[in-house]
């Protein structure tokens, strides 16, 4: 696929000819997905800005090489970049009385809903507030990326995740599988697209603040899998499940744990936090929208554990929760990881104009969808 329009796309054949083209009505469907290593984040400057403020937020982006700036309205961003409203109480009287500007700044959706923990204070420089939401802005653009390996509808792992209830009550939240196994036929494959579809559009579950959740993760293939967890929390943080144990080849007493992925045999059902685990995952503060990513390989994650370990984490406990100080970095390693696995020839990734296969970009993921899935599942925080 070389570029799209809304859902009409333009694209190149390769290695076809003949009667080898595709035909009219011919099902198509992905087999590689290639994704620019340079993804950025896109970000909107708020048109109600002053001319000066557009100018020292532009500056203070240029100095970003993971964010670009939409320069048109045309140009759909991820978020917008602009002027907090002021709030209706007596503190906008208290700052004009104590002769300080009553403009603040902040990172909004692109429906004006305020990002969490990006507003600044009264008074904040316009390059100062840029360079103070650099970290949010990487974690941000991380989430960008892992939602990109998305593949639910495309991924050849027959694989299944449910959201889980345990605490104050116990029931299903939400299921996502895989529905191009090898042995599904298209009719199996369009009941089940039907199915999985959300049918109001109010389909988002409600998690009241202190539940407690879990995930159930099958492997339905012939094959092992092996299973990595990130997210956003409500409070638009990185976070990743971490998952180690004791070394099997050091005798020592005081021997350290060490980071591992989470292997699922063929025909098994796993547990997210392991049941056996002293670990209980609880929704905590604040309210608003969450996010988690289980991605599933082929292979194991070794590059993304390496990063992992590096972070500073406590892994006296089998499994927990935590957040991530290099999201951006972890998520790259994530990207490794997967087209390793993948482990695609030159010529299924990319040819020229005259067909020609040539050799892969060193700019671009190459994924398989036989070697990965991606699952997605958002949910309310709610009080």
């Amino acid at each position: 696929m070389r570029s799209r329009n809304g859902l009409i796309a333009k694209a190149q054949v390769v290695g076809a000819s003949g009667n080898d083209s595709p035909q009219v009505g011919q099902l198509v469907q992905e087999a590689v997905r290639v994704l620019p290593r340079n993804i950025r984040l896109i970000i909107a400057l708020d048109p109600s800005l002053e001319r000066i403020e557009r100018v020292d937020a532009t500056s203070a982006f240029a100095a970003m090489p993971f964010v670009s700036l939409a320069t048109t309205s045309e140009q759909l961003a991820d978020y917008v970049f602009g002027l907090v409203p002021p709030p209706k109480s007596a503190e906008t009287a208290i700052v004009a009385n104590a002769g300080s500007p009553a403009s603040r700044y902040g990172l909004f959706t692109l429906d004006r809903q305020s990002i969490p923990n990006t507003t600044g204070e009264f008074g904040e420089a316009v390059k100062v507030a840029v360079q103070r939401l650099s970290p949010k802005l990487q974690t941000l653009l991380a989430a960008k990326i892992w939602r990109l390996t998305t593949n639910d509808g495309s991924s050849r792992l027959n694989v299944k995740a449910t959201l889980e209830m345990l605490d104050p009550e116990n029931r299903v939240l939400m299921q996502r599988e895989t529905l191009r196994s090898p042995q599904e036929e298209t009719p199996t494959l369009i009941g089940k697209l039907k199915k999985q579809l959300p049918t109001p559009p109010d389909t988002i579950p409600a998690i009241p603040i202190g539940s407690r959740i879990q995930y159930r993760v099958q492997n339905n293939g012939d094959r092992p899998v092996h299973l990595l967890l990130l997210g956003l929390d409500s409070s638009k943080s990185a976070i990743a499940l971490y998952s180690s144990q004791l070394p099997t080849d050091n005798n020592e007493s005081n021997s350290k744990p060490i980071l591992k992925d989470i292997e699922i045999a063929p025909g098994e059902t796993a547990t997210v936090p392991q049941s056996t685990a002293n670990f209980t995952w609880t929704i905590h503060k604040p309210t608003g929208l969450a996010e988690h990513q289980l991605i599933f390989s082929s292979a194991s994650f070794t590059q993304t554990l390496a990063v992992l370990a590096n972070t500073d984490r406590d892994l006296d406990e089998p499994e927990s929760i935590g957040v991530l100080s290099n999201p951006l970095e972890v998520v790259q390693a994530v990207m490794k990881d997967l087209q390793d696995a993948s482990a695609i020839a030159p010529p299924r990734i990319t040819a020229s104009a005259s067909n020609d296969a040539v050799s892969p970009s060193s700019d671009t993921y190459a994924l398989d969808v036989n070697d990965w899935a991606s699952l997605s599942f958002v949910y309310q925080v709610v009080s």
